[in-house]
């Protein structure tokens, strides 16, 4: 591979990253790894990023790292004028090829970094081997027991490292205040009897701010929830969901600063219809009602369902009571209000036979001609998902056509408003 077909194959990894490892590296395939590494890191400062950088740390750390690659990777992972994507790739690298001894002589802004990359990454054989070796520092053990979901099944590093360390409440307070980049709903279930809660008081992970999209024909919508990071930076969470069925795409973007979350939020909003703002503890419940349906969870969304999973618990987003009838035509405007429903139409791909053979079909034969999940389950799901939507920006009038739709479409979509007038839009938008 020549310097221009190897900057070309970057390009490709920095703006449009592969998804699985076996196309990360099958994408600088016959390169030798010093190579690689090299290109790596001559671009990193400038072009990773908190959408490749799990990518590029997976073949940092499938490469030959010399002395100066590592003394690089060693001094960005505990610079905090660095990047926080290029810090948590950096330490992720480390841990990864040495172990718990890629923490030596970190400070703790570095073994911040380190554990915060791995911990996405879920990688947990790394980050046993970094618990045990910092076992030895009481503040950075209890420290870590408590950071990280998976390691409350850890027995060593469960409510036996508390009665093996001796860290006051104000020095775990301070740690956790400076380390954790993480919401911490762990701490009160690991706790052992007699210690006082370190974060009484504390503000740490905070839920600060939703916004969600409206849903498309699919009943697809786009959720982007808020927490609170240390030093004054922003995790966001984006959420693809689908309201028929679960979780289907997601990406964590952690420690952004106010420019980086608000063209993160712009990324979205610039392709989709506007966003509304919601209260942030209604955002967890959508997303809880998608693991309730459908509850297997991708590698690629596991971080985000390990970000959100202490504050699932008892969350729900707010029910619409249904108001009057609702026809085809009331259906077709409540659909295109304010151009929000744009997406609303059954498309070639999915159907059984032309749109257009659909304006001469009996509408209680219309499902029978759709491929996919169910036509009456989806509708009322979009049609649900929009009443909240309606709801959350402040539209009541809106908000219970469609939770009027929903329900009629749950009943009987062969006869309901909603299908009617998808149906028409198909055969509009097609002819």
């Amino acid at each position: 591979m020549n310097e221009a077909t190897l900057n070309e194959t970057l390009n490709e990894l920095f703006e449009a990253p592969p998804g699985s490892p076996e196309e990360v590296l099958a994408l600088f395939a016959g390169v030798p790894r010093k190579r690689v590494v090299r290109a790596l890191l001559g671009a990193a400062q400038v072009r990773v990023n908190l959408e490749n950088w799990q990518q590029v740390a997976m073949l940092l750390a499938s490469g030959t790292l010399d002395t100066e690659a590592e003394a690089t990777l060693r001094g960005w992972c505990g610079d905090v004028a660095v990047r926080p994507a290029v810090r948590a790739c950096a330490g992720t690298v480390l841990v990864q090829r040495a172990g718990g001894r890629g923490l030596q002589g970190f400070g703790l802004e570095g073994i911040e970094a380190a554990l915060l990359g791995l911990f996405l990454v879920g990688d947990e054989e790394a980050l046993l081997q970094s618990f045990r070796h910092l076992a030895s520092d009481p503040g950075i053990a209890a420290m870590a027991a408590v950071m990280c979901e998976p390691w409350r099944r850890v027995s060593t590093l469960g409510p036996e490292v508390w009665s093996k360390v001796g860290v006051s409440s104000a020095q775990l307070k301070a740690l956790l205040q400076q380390l954790s980049s993480l919401p911490v709903g762990l701490l009160a279930e690991i706790m052992p009897p007699g210690f006082s809660n370190p974060l009484a008081g504390v503000e740490l992970g905070r839920l600060v701010r939703a916004q969600v999209g409206a849903a498309d024909g699919q009943s697809a919508f786009v959720l982007l929830i808020e927490f609170a990071g240390p030093r004054g930076t922003t995790t966001v969470v984006a959420l693809a969901i689908r309201a028929s069925e679960g979780l289907r795409d997601g990406t964590v973007a952690v420690g952004c600063d106010e420019v980086e979350a608000a063209l993160l939020r712009g990324r979205f909003g610039e392709k989709l219809p506007p966003f509304v703002e919601l209260p942030p503890e209604e955002a967890v419940g959508l997303v809880n009602e998608a693991l309730l349906r459908h509850g297997v969870v991708s590698d690629e969304l596991a971080a985000a369902v390990r970000l959100l999973r202490p504050h699932l618990p008892g969350t729900k987003p707010v029910e619409v009571l249904p108001g009057g009838p609702v026809d085809r035509s009331r259906a077709l405007e409540l659909i295109t209000h304010e151009g929000r429903g744009e997406g609303w139409f059954l498309s070639s791909a999915e159907l059984t036979v032309r749109p257009a053979k659909l304006a001469t079909t009996p509408l209680r034969e219309v499902p029978d001609l759709v491929f996919g999940n169910p036509l009456g389950p989806r509708l009322a799901a979009m049609a649900r998902h929009m009443a909240r939507y309606w709801t959350w920006a402040g539209q009541p009038e809106v908000a219970a056509g469609f939770a009027r739709m929903a329900t009629d479409a749950a009943a009987d979509v062969g006869s309901s408003a909603a299908l009617a007038a998808v149906v028409q839009r198909t055969v509009e938008t097609y002819r």
